[in-house]
């Protein structure tokens, strides 16, 4: 069985898991804006299997809360 893998972003103070996103074949182009956008507000990327995404220590840092952006449900 082929294991899963994931993006993460790192936060830059403890170096703990700050988002993540399912390496998806069909999800190509979300996984690429949502690792660019990781890059440009200063996260380090790191690739791991999803079951150590599940196991990793999270962040608890304090810091701003960042509004997502608003996601389309249906097609116009």
């Amino acid at each position: 069985m082929i294991e899963d893998m994931s993006y993460v972003a790192l936060c830059p103070k403890c170096h703990c898991v700050i988002a993540a996103i399912v390496d998806a074949p069909e999800d190509r182009k979300e996984v690429a804006k949502s690792t660019a956008d990781w890059v440009n507000r200063g996260f380090a990327l790191n690739r791991m299997s999803c079951e150590e995404v599940r196991t990793a220590k999270w962040c608890a840092c304090k810091r701003p809360k960042l509004a997502a952006p608003p996601r389309r449900l249906f097609d116009e």
